[in-house]
């Protein structure tokens, strides 16, 4: 009668023991998949705190052109260009509308509605390091196309980049 309370003791232990390992690797998981994630959030932090970028040389026209000048002053360079947005923003004074627009990049082909394209990209010595991609001290040229006439007056380009950092400017559309 008293080996089987032993048996059955000993059998708890194992299921204890198989319970607390199981526990401790689910545990263990879950840390390194945390610590992972807070890496990857940590680096892409770090990249968003060495982007800067500025605005310069704003030419608008009513007749649906904008031309603008976006300087990389960080150190960070832009991969993806075709990725950044851009957004304009027009204020009419008299009724206080505002028109905002959000500009996709230009898709092949496309010759119609609002667009814009990288109308090249310059530094010191041209876009010879890494070609199409922004570094830092380059400036990308963007030329931003409409079919229909820009509102006249007042307005505000925003510029930003894939993660996240953003430049603005004034302008006035004549």
């Amino acid at each position: 009668m008293g080996f089987g309370s032993v048996i059955a003791t000993a059998l708890c232990v194992v299921v204890l023991i198989a319970a607390g390992y199981i526990l401790i690797s689910g545990i263990t998981r879950s840390a390194d998949v945390t610590a992972a994630t807070m890496k990857s959030a940590d680096d892409i932090k770090n990249r968003q705190l060495k982007t800067d970028l500025t605005i310069t040389g704003v030419l608008g026209h009513r007749e649906g052109n904008l031309s603008l000048d976006v300087n990389n002053v960080g150190g960070e360079k832009i991969v993806n260009i075709t990725r950044m947005d851009v957004i304009l923003k027009f204020a009419d004074s008299g009724s206080n509308v505002v028109a905002a627009y959000w500009v996709p990049y230009r898709q092949a082909g496309q010759t119609n509605g609002i667009y814009w394209e990288n109308a090249g990209i310059s530094s010191i010595t041209g876009d010879t390091i890494n070609p199409g991609i922004l570094d830092p001290g380059e400036t990308m040229t963007v030329k931003i196309t409409g079919d229909t006439a820009f509102p006249t007056g007042a307005g505000t380009v925003l510029v930003a980049s894939p993660d996240g950092v953003s430049a603005t400017a004034q302008f006035i559309a004549n």
